[in-house]
């Protein structure tokens, strides 16, 4: 521990500047697709202090919003990677250095070829957006001094796969085509434990009742919430939002946040029938990791073709008839502990997910007080479906959790403003710097028997972690918010770095300015 007057620095450093104000109605879209439509002066004043390695760029105090990608899945890619080469540059620099020292280049290409054919089976529309995005990017990814490790294509797929192979990479004998639990060999609970030391916290909020579990938001509106946290570097601050609007019939206008050069889904991402997913690191379990479908992938396909939280839920487990044809499985394999806020106006739920099972809680489980989930890293399924969707009467994974404070938090904060639950309240949340006390709801603001905030351990929502002893790395990377309508005016929210210290209104969009 630094000083007690670095320490009092840095506390006055991270003062919570966050202000709420109305956001104008959006008009129409403008011919010039690179117009940040929806975009609000606020900005994040600290986030030139986060961290970054050496040689390396300073994040910028907003998300840059890359405007309206429209199209077939080449061609949306191809705008994304145009518009968003420099910082997909700086993400792709970052993680090539950090993964020829790790594995070593010809194992990489090797790791990188099995994750694709996964998303292939999948979603080979995963593929082409990828393509795209490499293909208009390549002129700035050519200046790499790592230029030649990959092709283009290659960089962009090690984008979209670092988290899962940064936390979750799979044992030798997976690298030998494994893909099945074998009894009596699991990992177990010492592997998994770097994904339950994670931190992202979030909830959804149904604007329906659900039995007698009453609506706790103030306008009958459903919302969903996400904190993104890491606990050291990522390139997850070089961030873009974009809306897609997709020339595919089937496929549904959407908006998502993420590091440039991942086709989407590292925090929020929504579409124009209301459908909302969050996701976040797992809880613990037993179950191996594996070289499965990537999240980014697989929330990209789900929100751009499902239309209702079931649906979305479906794809996401079980997959297609061509994917279950493809891989011969009869659910989708994952990476690893994995879990998703999904939302839809009328349902709000957690999938909770690991390599060859997954479970989906909804309110009530966990005795939640209302029509609403939280999840913050922590498992609570007392059943889940095998790999071959066969219920299974145990726990998902490793009770009891880790780090409870954060779930208990937003689970209090419901509580005790139940009814009001509206987008500045669920701002506020997201801001929080303390927490509550498990069984009373007592609000904690300081360490025990200490002038010592509690924010400088990793159990409030607005992580700062190093940052609150002057090292600011790991932590909050960015937040957003969703208020999910059927009437395609879905209203969407988010911030760069910890939403306490944003200033100014949230960067926001609807999808009234975005047609197909």
């Amino acid at each position: 521990m630094r000083s007690s007057m670095r320490l009092l620095v840095c506390v006055l450093l991270s003062t919570c500047l966050f202000t709420t104000f109305s956001l104008p109605a959006l008009a129409g879209e403008a011919e010039d697709r690179y117009r940040p439509i929806g975009a609000v002066p606020g900005y994040n004043p600290r986030v030139q202090y986060y961290e970054v390695p050496e040689g390396f760029p300073k994040y910028d105090d907003t998300v840059i919003f890359i405007g309206n990608i429209r199209g077939d899945w080449r061609e949306m890619g191809y705008q994304y990677g145009e518009r968003a080469g420099s910082l997909i540059l700086n993400v792709y620099n970052y993680l090539i250095g950090h993964f020829k020292v790790r594995f070593g280049l010809p194992h990489l290409r090797e790791d990188l070829e099995r994750y694709s054919k996964v998303i292939r089976d999948y979603s080979p529309q995963m593929i082409e957006f990828m393509k795209g995005i490499g293909e208009g990017a390549s002129e700035v990814l050519g200046e790499s001094t790592h230029s030649k490790d990959l092709t283009d294509f290659e960089k962009i797929l090690l984008i979209n796969v670092y988290l899962d192979l940064d936390f979750g990479h799979p044992k030798p004998e997976f690298h030998k085509g494994k893909t099945t639990p074998i009894p009596g060999q699991r990992t177990g609970q010492s592997v998994h434990k770097k994904f339950a030391a994670q931190h992202c916290t979030g909830f959804a909020a149904s604007g329906n009742a659900r039995g007698p579990l009453l609506s706790p938001t103030k306008n009958r509106e459903t919302l969903i919430a996400n904190n993104y946290d890491l606990p050291k570097f990522v390139p997850g601050g070089w961030s873009v939002a974009y809306v897609a609007t997709p020339k595919d019939p089937k496929a549904h206008c959407f908006w998502s946040m993420q590091p440039a050069g991942v086709v989407g889904g590292y925090n929020l991402i929504v579409n124009d029938r209301g459908v909302g997913i969050g996701n976040f690191f797992g809880g613990r379990s037993t179950d191996e990791i594996d070289f499965g479908l990537a999240i980014a992938p697989l929330m990209v396909h789900a929100a751009a073709y499902c239309g209702s939280a079931r649906e979305t839920i479906d794809m996401m487990t079980l997959g297609s008839p061509d994917y279950r044809k493809k891989s011969n499985r009869k659910t989708i394999l994952q990476t690893g502990p994995w879990a998703y806020l999904i939302a839809d106006p009328d349902e709000v739920a957690v999938l909770e997910v690991s390599s060859h099972r997954h479970a989906v809680r909804t309110p009530g489980d966990m005795n939640e007080a209302g029509n609403y989930v939280v999840y913050a890293n922590w498992y609570g399924s007392k059943k889940y479906y095998d790999e071959n969707n066969q219920l299974v009467s145990e726990p998902m994974g490793i009770q009891p959790p880790e780090f409870p404070e954060r779930y208990h938090t937003f689970d209090w904060y419901i509580k005790h403003h139940f009814g009001e639950i509206d987008a500045d309240t669920a701002k506020e949340m997201q801001g929080i710097r303390y927490f509550y006390e498990e069984k009373t709801g007592k609000k904690i603001e300081f360490l025990e028997d200490s002038n010592i905030p509690v924010y400088i351990g990793k159990h409030t929502p607005c992580a700062y972690w190093g940052a609150a002893i002057d090292v600011d790395m790991g932590g909050t990377v960015h937040a957003a918010q969703a208020i999910l309508r059927k009437d395609g005016k879905t209203k969407i929210y988010w911030v760069q770095g910890r939403p306490c210290e944003w200033v100014g209104p949230w960067q926001s969009v609807d999808f009234s300015g975005y047609r197909k």
